[in-house]
């Protein structure tokens, strides 16, 4: 999946801290658990519209969408290209 965003930095926070975005996460709505299963994965990389995770910082936070490819694209190319990571 690649991930359209909004500067090198987020790229390189992303990548090596969603185990913490994610646990921000799960504190903050209140979840215990999740279980992400091998058909959870295989669905995802099947989808047809390739989802695609965008993040963009902004000034009440950082934003985490999951876009199709194409909606992704275009929001990156609005943000004036964006940085991406395969």
């Amino acid at each position: 999946m690649s991930m359209p965003l909004s500067g090198k930095a987020t790229v390189d926070a992303l990548a090596d801290q969603w185990g913490k975005l994610l646990a921000i996460y799960l504190y903050r709505e209140k979840i215990k658990e999740i279980i992400i299963s091998s058909a959870d994965i295989e669905r995802l990389a099947s989808d047809p519209t390739k989802p695609t995770i965008v993040v963009q910082e902004l000034q009440d936070g950082l934003h985490v969408k999951i876009l199709p490819i194409k909606d992704a694209t275009a929001l990156a190319k609005q943000n004036k290209g964006g940085f991406s990571r395969q």
